[in-house]
């Protein structure tokens, strides 16, 4: 190799990533571990970072459901199923795994815009660790499965002793294979669907919100507001119970330093849900958590807090890492195109 040679092969591996003010390394290395919340505060924040990042990661999503839409329409448009109300033209199944797949769109548009904008490690949104811990989700899944069960015998047994029932309207199984073919579809989809709601509102809108604000409380209580508010207004105890399940998953975010424990409830939560309505044929009927009434909302109200609770005996037992060092910091260069010196003797130089 010639000199000239090694000179450019200096600068293309010391060319630096983004120009900016020196950095004191040393008071840098010392800073304090950074809670989940605050992961968007890293060595390349700068205050549009996490905004900007937060609006085209919805922006994204909000594309995709458009595309989605016009796609789903026009295969609709070719079938002689049943158009529902609100519906693609594809079946009860076929409109909710259209849906389902919508809303799990938005996994890779927070996770890549996160990356790209934020200038961090995607896998930070998941976890203080960088990723996501697939162990403890499994642990996580297990208890949700419990309590989710737990719940919706109580939601039976509060309705039923005031002359309510959990499932309401007719329902009549749609045969053995198309049962079968919607429930494969759903154990697909609906961890997906939701790990995208938790990956908006626990990863990203927690984040933001914490790249400013040091205090967790605020973005805990706008980020649970705007996950109720996303589900539409319903009545005021379903507001009431998806407001509270915000807030217990935010608060679970922050204490066990990732989303994976309400991810666990979220698909638990929801599949077992899918599935009754899908066995029931009620699949295409549009009620949602947020028109659950008072009845309910207790239970669901009690059965989050419990869920918290050994959420956090299991996590500490654990020890779950719950903060992060701030990464390492690269010495910036202060003039590139500067020579690299060579030494005499190289066995590089011709």
């Amino acid at each position: 190799m010639t000199r000239a040679g090694a000179i450019a092969r200096g600068v293309l591996h010391s060319w630096p990533m983004e120009t900016g003010p020196s950095v004191d390394i040393a008071s840098r290395s010392s800073a304090e571990s950074l809670p989940f919340h605050r992961l968007a505060r890293n060595e390349a924040f700068r205050w549009w970072r996490p905004v900007a990042a937060a609006l085209l990661a919805v922006g994204t999503a909000v594309l995709a459901v458009i595309v989605l839409t016009f796609a789903a329409l026009a295969a609709g448009s070719f079938t002689t199923l049943p158009r529902t109300a609100g519906g693609f033209g594809l079946g009860a199944a076929g409109d909710t795994g259209v849906t389902l797949v919508m809303i799990a769109a938005l996994i890779p548009a927070v996770l890549f815009w996160t990356r790209v904008i934020g200038r961090r490690p995607a896998g930070t949104v998941s976890s203080v660790t960088g990723r996501l811990r697939w162990s403890w989700l499994g642990t996580c899944l297990l208890v949700a499965i419990a309590a989710v069960v737990l719940m919706l015998i109580g939601m039976q047994v509060m309705m039923s002793a005031t002359g309510g029932s959990v499932i309401s309207g007719k329902a009549h199984f749609p045969g053995r294979a198309a049962f079968l073919a919607t429930l494969a579809m759903l154990v697909v989809l609906v961890p997906l669907q939701a790990a995208g709601e938790e990956y908006l509102f626990r990863g990203l809108a927690l984040q933001t919100l914490g790249a400013f604000l040091r205090n967790p409380a605020i973005p805990i209580v706008v980020q649970a507001l705007l996950f109720a508010a996303a589900h539409g207004w319903g009545t005021p105890w379903g507001f009431a119970a998806l407001t509270v399940s915000g807030l217990v998953a935010g608060v679970l975010a922050i204490r066990t330093g990732g989303i994976e424990s309400y991810i666990g409830f979220h698909v638990a939560n929801n599949l077992i849900a899918f599935t009754l309505a899908a066995a029931a044929g009620q699949l295409a009927n549009e009620s949602t958590a947020a028109d659950m009434p008072w009845q309910m909302t207790i239970v669901s109200v009690v059965v989050d807090v419990a869920y918290a609770l050994v959420i956090l005996v299991l996590a500490r037992r654990r020890g779950l890492a719950v903060t992060a060092s701030p990464a390492p910091v690269t010495p910036p260069i202060a003039d590139p195109w500067q020579p690299i010196p060579v030494p005499a003797s190289s066995p590089d130089i011709a």
